[in-house]
Protein backbone atom coordinates (compact mmCIF):
# COMPACT_ATOMS: atom_id res chain seq x y z
CA UNK A 1 0.00 0.00 0.00
CA UNK A 2 2.90 2.34 0.99
CA UNK A 3 4.87 1.53 -2.38
CA UNK A 4 1.50 2.38 -4.11
CA UNK A 5 1.06 5.76 -2.49
CA UNK A 6 4.73 6.78 -2.95
CA UNK A 7 3.95 5.67 -6.82
CA UNK A 8 1.09 7.93 -6.99
CA UNK A 9 2.73 10.83 -5.62
CA UNK A 10 5.33 10.40 -7.36
CA UNK A 11 3.14 10.24 -11.01
CA UNK A 12 1.27 13.28 -9.94
CA UNK A 13 4.21 15.85 -9.29
CA UNK A 14 5.23 14.45 -13.08
CA UNK A 15 1.97 15.42 -13.90
CA UNK A 16 2.11 18.59 -12.04
CA UNK A 17 5.28 19.36 -13.68
CA UNK A 18 4.16 18.66 -16.97
CA UNK A 19 1.11 21.04 -16.53
CA UNK A 20 2.94 23.58 -15.21
CA UNK A 21 5.26 23.66 -18.60
CA UNK A 22 2.20 22.86 -20.73
CA UNK A 23 0.14 26.00 -19.11
CA UNK A 24 3.08 28.31 -20.11
CA UNK A 25 2.53 27.27 -23.70
CA UNK A 26 -1.33 27.16 -23.86
CA UNK A 27 -1.47 30.70 -22.08
CA UNK A 28 -0.04 31.89 -25.64
CA UNK A 29 -2.59 30.45 -27.65
CA UNK A 30 -6.07 31.37 -25.27
CA UNK A 31 -8.96 33.01 -26.89
CA UNK A 32 -9.32 36.51 -26.09
CA UNK A 33 -12.95 35.45 -24.36
CA UNK A 34 -11.39 33.02 -22.11
CA UNK A 35 -8.58 35.34 -21.27
CA UNK A 36 -10.87 37.62 -20.10
CA UNK A 37 -12.52 35.24 -18.01
CA UNK A 38 -9.33 34.41 -16.04
CA UNK A 39 -9.78 38.29 -14.86
CA UNK A 40 -11.62 37.45 -11.90
CA UNK A 41 -10.19 34.10 -10.73
CA UNK A 42 -7.00 35.46 -9.85
CA UNK A 43 -7.18 37.53 -6.67
CA UNK A 44 -4.10 40.15 -7.48
CA UNK A 45 -6.74 40.71 -10.44
CA UNK A 46 -7.38 44.34 -11.21
CA UNK A 47 -11.13 44.52 -9.72
CA UNK A 48 -9.67 43.28 -6.54
CA UNK A 49 -6.89 46.44 -6.57
CA UNK A 50 -6.84 48.65 -9.19
CA UNK A 51 -7.11 51.79 -6.57
CA UNK A 52 -3.49 52.03 -5.48
CA UNK A 53 -4.43 55.10 -3.96
CA UNK A 54 -5.04 55.75 -0.42
CA UNK A 55 -8.07 56.91 1.57
CA UNK A 56 -5.71 60.36 1.70
CA UNK A 57 -4.53 60.37 -1.77
CA UNK A 58 -1.56 58.98 -1.60
CA UNK A 59 0.50 56.59 -3.62
CA UNK A 60 -1.12 53.25 -1.65
CA UNK A 61 2.48 52.31 -0.04
CA UNK A 62 1.74 48.92 1.45
CA UNK A 63 4.42 49.70 4.01
CA UNK A 64 7.01 46.53 2.89
CA UNK A 65 10.08 46.38 1.44
CA UNK A 66 11.12 49.76 0.75
CA UNK A 67 13.61 50.47 -1.64
CA UNK A 68 16.14 52.40 0.42
CA UNK A 69 15.35 56.10 -0.46
CA UNK A 70 13.30 58.52 1.33
CA UNK A 71 10.67 60.49 1.77
CA UNK A 72 11.50 64.26 0.60
CA UNK A 73 9.37 67.02 1.52
CA UNK A 74 9.43 70.72 0.03
CA UNK A 75 11.65 72.06 2.40
CA UNK A 76 14.68 69.05 1.82
CA UNK A 77 13.95 67.34 5.15
CA UNK A 78 13.90 63.47 4.29
CA UNK A 79 12.89 60.38 6.31
CA UNK A 80 14.48 56.91 5.11
CA UNK A 81 12.90 54.32 4.01
CA UNK A 82 12.54 50.52 5.73
CA UNK A 83 16.53 49.19 4.11
CA UNK A 84 17.60 52.19 5.89
CA UNK A 85 19.10 53.96 3.15
CA UNK A 86 19.14 57.81 2.87
CA UNK A 87 18.89 58.58 -0.53
CA UNK A 88 18.18 62.68 -0.49
CA UNK A 89 21.76 64.00 0.64
CA UNK A 90 21.40 67.46 -0.17
CA UNK A 91 21.69 69.94 2.49
CA UNK A 92 18.90 72.15 3.83
CA UNK A 93 20.64 75.00 3.20
CA UNK A 94 22.07 74.09 -0.34
CA UNK A 95 18.85 72.91 -2.26
CA UNK A 96 19.72 75.38 -4.81
CA UNK A 97 22.47 73.06 -5.84
CA UNK A 98 20.71 69.94 -5.09
CA UNK A 99 20.22 67.58 -8.07
CA UNK A 100 18.64 64.13 -7.61
CA UNK A 101 19.38 63.57 -4.35
CA UNK A 102 22.73 65.28 -4.82
CA UNK A 103 24.64 68.47 -3.70
CA UNK A 104 27.75 67.04 -4.33
CA UNK A 105 29.92 69.41 -6.75
CA UNK A 106 29.84 68.26 -10.11
CA UNK A 107 26.55 66.69 -9.95
CA UNK A 108 24.47 69.24 -11.17
CA UNK A 109 27.22 70.00 -14.12
CA UNK A 110 26.75 66.46 -15.74
CA UNK A 111 24.70 66.02 -19.05
CA UNK A 112 21.54 63.49 -18.82
CA UNK A 113 23.95 61.39 -20.73
CA UNK A 114 26.34 61.29 -17.99
CA UNK A 115 23.52 60.87 -15.37
CA UNK A 116 23.16 57.39 -14.49
CA UNK A 117 19.22 56.46 -13.48
CA UNK A 118 18.22 53.75 -11.46
CA UNK A 119 15.20 52.30 -13.40
CA UNK A 120 12.39 50.49 -12.85
CA UNK A 121 11.58 47.80 -15.75
CA UNK A 122 8.10 46.97 -16.71
CA UNK A 123 7.20 49.66 -13.52
CA UNK A 124 3.46 49.75 -13.60
CA UNK A 125 3.41 45.69 -13.45
CA UNK A 126 2.97 44.87 -9.93
CA UNK A 127 1.12 42.90 -7.46
CA UNK A 128 -0.02 45.88 -5.49
CA UNK A 129 -1.30 47.45 -8.97
CA UNK A 130 -3.50 44.23 -9.23
CA UNK A 131 -1.08 42.39 -12.24
CA UNK A 132 -1.54 38.67 -11.22
CA UNK A 133 0.94 36.29 -10.89
CA UNK A 134 1.71 34.38 -13.98
CA UNK A 135 4.17 33.75 -15.73
CA UNK A 136 3.94 35.15 -18.89
CA UNK A 137 2.87 38.47 -17.84
CA UNK A 138 4.95 39.07 -14.58
CA UNK A 139 4.22 40.85 -11.79
CA UNK A 140 7.95 42.36 -11.88
CA UNK A 141 7.36 44.01 -8.92
CA UNK A 142 6.08 44.04 -5.31
CA UNK A 143 5.45 47.61 -4.71
CA UNK A 144 3.73 50.41 -7.03
CA UNK A 145 5.77 52.64 -9.12
CA UNK A 146 4.51 56.13 -7.07
CA UNK A 147 6.94 54.20 -4.04
CA UNK A 148 9.71 53.63 -6.33
CA UNK A 149 9.65 57.19 -7.10
CA UNK A 150 9.81 58.05 -3.15
CA UNK A 151 12.34 55.65 -2.78
CA UNK A 152 14.95 57.53 -5.27
CA UNK A 153 14.23 56.05 -8.33
CA UNK A 154 14.64 58.14 -11.62
CA UNK A 155 14.02 55.79 -14.51
CA UNK A 156 10.40 54.49 -15.28
CA UNK A 157 9.85 51.71 -17.95
CA UNK A 158 5.80 51.11 -18.50
CA UNK A 159 4.18 49.79 -21.39
CA UNK A 160 1.35 51.57 -23.01
CA UNK A 161 -1.58 49.50 -24.53
CA UNK A 162 -4.74 50.16 -26.58
CA UNK A 163 -7.23 47.67 -24.93
CA UNK A 164 -10.58 47.85 -26.81
CA UNK A 165 -10.09 52.20 -27.38
CA UNK A 166 -8.86 52.59 -24.04
CA UNK A 167 -5.25 53.78 -23.28
CA UNK A 168 -3.95 51.59 -20.02
CA UNK A 169 -0.41 50.84 -18.72
CA UNK A 170 -0.63 47.11 -19.24
CA UNK A 171 2.23 44.52 -19.64
CA UNK A 172 1.36 42.20 -23.25
CA UNK A 173 -1.98 41.44 -22.08
CA UNK A 174 -5.18 43.31 -21.40
CA UNK A 175 -7.46 43.02 -18.53
CA UNK A 176 -5.19 40.88 -17.17
CA UNK A 177 -3.30 43.65 -14.60
CA UNK A 178 -3.22 47.17 -15.49
CA UNK A 179 -2.88 51.07 -14.59
CA UNK A 180 -4.54 53.83 -15.37
CA UNK A 181 -2.22 56.28 -17.41
CA UNK A 182 -3.74 59.73 -16.34
CA UNK A 183 -3.74 58.37 -12.76
CA UNK A 184 -0.07 57.36 -12.60
CA UNK A 185 0.34 60.88 -14.75
CA UNK A 186 -1.47 63.02 -12.21
CA UNK A 187 0.72 61.29 -9.52
CA UNK A 188 4.35 61.94 -11.54
CA UNK A 189 2.75 65.35 -11.28
CA UNK A 190 2.10 65.50 -7.57
CA UNK A 191 5.52 63.77 -6.52
CA UNK A 192 7.60 65.79 -8.66
CA UNK A 193 6.03 68.93 -7.73
CA UNK A 194 6.65 68.07 -3.60
CA UNK A 195 10.38 66.96 -4.77
CA UNK A 196 11.59 69.90 -6.87
CA UNK A 197 14.94 68.78 -7.04
CA UNK A 198 14.25 66.01 -8.97
CA UNK A 199 14.18 64.79 -12.37
CA UNK A 200 12.73 61.62 -14.05
CA UNK A 201 13.66 59.89 -17.00
CA UNK A 202 10.37 57.92 -18.39
CA UNK A 203 10.83 54.88 -21.13
CA UNK A 204 7.77 54.21 -22.84
CA UNK A 205 7.48 50.80 -24.79
CA UNK A 206 4.33 51.17 -26.89
CA UNK A 207 2.27 47.70 -26.64
CA UNK A 208 1.51 47.68 -30.02
CA UNK A 209 0.57 43.74 -30.43
CA UNK A 210 -0.71 43.71 -26.64
CA UNK A 211 -3.16 40.14 -26.56
CA UNK A 212 -6.60 41.52 -27.06
CA UNK A 213 -5.67 44.71 -27.68
CA UNK A 214 -4.76 47.13 -30.89
CA UNK A 215 -1.48 49.35 -32.30
CA UNK A 216 -0.92 52.49 -29.75
CA UNK A 217 -1.63 56.00 -31.52
CA UNK A 218 1.18 58.18 -30.03
CA UNK A 219 -1.34 60.91 -30.98
CA UNK A 220 -3.51 59.71 -28.28
CA UNK A 221 -1.04 59.38 -26.14
CA UNK A 222 0.06 62.87 -26.22
CA UNK A 223 -3.46 64.39 -25.88
CA UNK A 224 -4.10 62.33 -22.90
CA UNK A 225 -1.12 63.83 -21.27
CA UNK A 226 -2.10 66.98 -21.90
CA UNK A 227 -5.09 66.61 -20.65
CA UNK A 228 -3.14 66.12 -17.00
CA UNK A 229 -2.70 69.35 -15.41
CA UNK A 230 0.59 70.01 -15.07
CA UNK A 231 2.34 67.46 -16.76
CA UNK A 232 3.57 68.74 -20.14
CA UNK A 233 5.24 71.82 -18.33
CA UNK A 234 7.34 69.74 -16.60
CA UNK A 235 8.47 67.86 -19.69
CA UNK A 236 11.89 69.12 -21.31
CA UNK A 237 11.30 69.19 -25.27
CA UNK A 238 14.45 68.45 -27.62
CA UNK A 239 14.19 69.36 -30.85
CA UNK A 240 17.36 68.63 -32.47
CA UNK A 241 17.54 65.25 -34.13
CA UNK A 242 21.12 64.46 -34.22
CA UNK A 243 22.69 61.73 -32.34
CA UNK A 244 25.23 63.34 -31.26
CA UNK A 245 23.58 66.75 -29.96
CA UNK A 246 25.08 68.13 -26.89
CA UNK A 247 22.15 66.86 -23.80
CA UNK A 248 21.48 69.96 -21.46
CA UNK A 249 22.83 69.38 -17.85
CA UNK A 250 20.90 68.36 -14.83
CA UNK A 251 21.07 71.83 -13.43
CA UNK A 252 20.55 73.66 -16.03
CA UNK A 253 16.62 71.57 -16.46
CA UNK A 254 16.08 71.34 -12.73
CA UNK A 255 16.88 75.29 -11.70
CA UNK A 256 16.27 77.24 -15.04
CA UNK A 257 16.71 80.42 -15.84
CA UNK A 258 14.55 83.53 -17.29
CA UNK A 259 15.64 82.02 -20.78
CA UNK A 260 15.00 78.63 -20.30
CA UNK A 261 12.37 77.27 -17.36
CA UNK A 262 12.73 74.35 -15.18
CA UNK A 263 11.54 70.95 -16.14
CA UNK A 264 11.55 67.84 -14.40
CA UNK A 265 11.17 65.03 -17.21
CA UNK A 266 12.36 63.41 -20.52
CA UNK A 267 10.44 61.15 -22.01
CA UNK A 268 11.36 58.44 -24.98
CA UNK A 269 9.05 56.05 -26.68
CA UNK A 270 9.45 53.27 -29.21
CA UNK A 271 7.38 51.01 -31.20
CA UNK A 272 6.17 54.36 -32.21
CA UNK A 273 6.97 56.64 -35.30
CA UNK A 274 10.60 57.15 -35.30
CA UNK A 275 10.17 61.04 -35.55
CA UNK A 276 11.67 61.57 -38.30
CA UNK A 277 10.51 63.63 -41.69
CA UNK A 278 8.33 61.17 -42.50
CA UNK A 279 7.33 59.68 -38.91
CA UNK A 280 6.39 62.84 -36.84
CA UNK A 281 6.07 62.74 -33.30
CA UNK A 282 3.95 65.10 -31.13
CA UNK A 283 6.43 67.14 -28.94
CA UNK A 284 8.35 65.44 -26.22
CA UNK A 285 7.65 61.87 -27.53
CA UNK A 286 11.28 61.41 -28.58
CA UNK A 287 11.82 58.55 -30.41
CA UNK A 288 14.27 56.37 -28.07
CA UNK A 289 16.48 54.68 -30.52
CA UNK A 290 17.57 57.69 -32.24
CA UNK A 291 19.01 59.29 -29.06
CA UNK A 292 19.73 56.12 -27.24
CA UNK A 293 20.90 52.14 -27.26
CA UNK A 294 20.04 49.15 -25.16
CA UNK A 295 21.09 45.67 -24.12
CA UNK A 296 19.55 42.32 -25.18
CA UNK A 297 16.81 41.87 -22.29
CA UNK A 298 15.81 38.08 -22.84
CA UNK A 299 17.92 36.34 -19.89
CA UNK A 300 16.34 33.24 -18.69
CA UNK A 301 19.29 33.21 -15.48
CA UNK A 302 21.89 34.47 -13.79
CA UNK A 303 24.20 32.97 -15.76
CA UNK A 304 23.22 34.73 -18.64
CA UNK A 305 23.53 37.81 -17.57
CA UNK A 306 27.41 36.85 -16.66
CA UNK A 307 28.48 36.20 -20.01
CA UNK A 308 29.47 39.65 -21.10
CA UNK A 309 29.61 39.36 -24.33
CA UNK A 310 26.17 38.66 -25.07
CA UNK A 311 24.05 40.43 -22.39
CA UNK A 312 26.00 43.74 -23.08
CA UNK A 313 25.99 43.72 -26.68
CA UNK A 314 23.74 46.37 -28.04
CA UNK A 315 21.11 44.95 -29.82
CA UNK A 316 18.78 47.82 -30.41
CA UNK A 317 18.97 51.63 -30.91
CA UNK A 318 22.17 53.81 -32.13
CA UNK A 319 25.32 52.63 -32.66
CA UNK A 320 27.00 52.97 -29.26
CA UNK A 321 30.44 54.90 -30.94
CA UNK A 322 27.65 57.78 -31.23
CA UNK A 323 26.93 59.89 -28.19
CA UNK A 324 23.69 59.28 -26.55
CA UNK A 325 21.96 57.50 -23.81
CA UNK A 326 22.69 53.77 -23.02
CA UNK A 327 20.54 51.21 -21.08
CA UNK A 328 21.50 48.10 -19.65
CA UNK A 329 19.47 45.48 -18.56
CA UNK A 330 19.69 43.65 -15.28
CA UNK A 331 16.49 41.16 -14.79
CA UNK A 332 15.75 37.60 -15.96
CA UNK A 333 12.78 36.65 -17.74
CA UNK A 334 9.90 35.34 -16.33
CA UNK A 335 10.79 37.70 -13.83
CA UNK A 336 11.89 35.82 -10.33
CA UNK A 337 12.24 37.18 -7.09
CA UNK A 338 14.62 35.04 -5.93
CA UNK A 339 17.34 35.59 -8.54
CA UNK A 340 16.79 39.65 -8.56
CA UNK A 341 17.82 38.83 -4.42
CA UNK A 342 20.90 37.74 -6.08
CA UNK A 343 21.14 40.06 -9.13
CA UNK A 344 20.77 43.69 -7.37
CA UNK A 345 23.03 42.94 -4.93
CA UNK A 346 25.74 45.86 -4.60
CA UNK A 347 28.47 43.19 -5.68
CA UNK A 348 26.08 42.09 -8.86
CA UNK A 349 25.19 45.71 -10.16
CA UNK A 350 28.96 47.33 -9.59
CA UNK A 351 29.95 45.18 -11.92
CA UNK A 352 27.63 44.55 -14.50
CA UNK A 353 28.47 48.81 -14.65
CA UNK A 354 31.88 47.75 -15.01
CA UNK A 355 31.55 45.23 -17.34
CA UNK A 356 29.00 46.62 -19.68
CA UNK A 357 30.81 50.16 -19.75
CA UNK A 358 34.24 48.30 -20.55
CA UNK A 359 32.40 46.64 -23.21
CA UNK A 360 31.21 49.63 -25.22
CA UNK A 361 34.09 51.32 -25.17
CA UNK A 362 33.93 53.26 -21.57
CA UNK A 363 30.35 54.32 -22.84
CA UNK A 364 28.20 55.88 -19.61
CA UNK A 365 25.45 53.64 -18.74
CA UNK A 366 22.33 56.19 -18.26
CA UNK A 367 19.90 53.23 -17.34
CA UNK A 368 20.13 50.17 -15.54
CA UNK A 369 16.59 48.35 -15.81
CA UNK A 370 16.13 46.15 -12.70
CA UNK A 371 12.49 44.33 -11.62
CA UNK A 372 11.98 43.96 -7.53
CA UNK A 373 12.93 47.60 -7.66
CA UNK A 374 12.10 46.89 -3.32
CA UNK A 375 15.46 44.55 -2.95
CA UNK A 376 18.67 45.17 -3.60
CA UNK A 377 20.97 48.31 -3.59
CA UNK A 378 20.79 50.25 -6.78
CA UNK A 379 20.07 53.03 -5.17
CA UNK A 380 23.07 53.45 -3.05
CA UNK A 381 24.87 52.26 -6.19
CA UNK A 382 23.77 54.91 -8.36
CA UNK A 383 23.75 58.00 -5.90
CA UNK A 384 27.78 56.97 -5.43
CA UNK A 385 27.96 56.48 -9.33
CA UNK A 386 27.21 59.96 -10.01
CA UNK A 387 28.97 61.48 -7.05
CA UNK A 388 32.03 59.63 -8.88
CA UNK A 389 30.97 61.31 -12.32
CA UNK A 390 30.32 64.52 -10.84
CA UNK A 391 33.99 64.63 -9.16
CA UNK A 392 35.36 63.62 -12.13
CA UNK A 393 33.64 66.55 -14.36
CA UNK A 394 34.96 68.65 -11.74
CA UNK A 395 38.32 67.33 -11.83
CA UNK A 396 37.89 67.85 -15.67
CA UNK A 397 36.73 71.49 -15.70
CA UNK A 398 39.75 72.95 -12.95
CA UNK A 399 42.29 71.16 -15.44
CA UNK A 400 40.62 73.04 -18.64
CA UNK A 401 40.72 76.06 -16.57
CA UNK A 402 44.43 75.41 -15.79
CA UNK A 403 45.41 74.93 -18.89
CA UNK A 404 43.96 77.48 -20.38
CA UNK A 405 45.62 79.98 -17.97
CA UNK A 406 49.07 78.62 -18.75
CA UNK A 407 48.48 79.36 -22.41
CA UNK A 408 47.29 82.70 -21.74
CA UNK A 409 50.31 83.68 -19.57
CA UNK A 410 52.87 81.68 -22.21
CA UNK A 411 54.66 84.47 -24.36
CA UNK A 412 54.13 84.32 -28.26
CA UNK A 413 57.48 82.99 -29.42
CA UNK A 414 55.83 83.93 -32.86
CA UNK A 415 55.93 87.53 -32.73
Amino acid sequence: KTCCTCRRALLFVVLLGVAGAAGVLIWQFLPEDTINDLKGIFPNSTDDASDTTGDDGGNGSTGEGGGGGGQIDNDGSSTTTPTGYQYFQCSDNNLDNCCNGLDTPGVCDLRLDEMLFATAHNAMATEAGGFPNLIVTGPNHKLPLEDALEAGYRGLSIDVCNCNGILELCHGVCNLGSRDPTEVFTNIVGFLQDHPTEFLMLNIQLSNEARGGSAVNLQDLYDLMMSVDGFYDMVYVETDRQTDLEWPTLGSLLHGNDQEPKKQIVMFQFNGPTCSDNEPCPEGLHFWFNYGAESEFNFPTKQDLEDIPTSCKVTRGNPVESRGFLGISNFVSPPDEDTAKEINTREFIEKRLEDCSTFNNNMDINALLIDFWSIGDLLEVTQEHNKKLGAAKQRRRRAATTTTKSALRSPNKSN
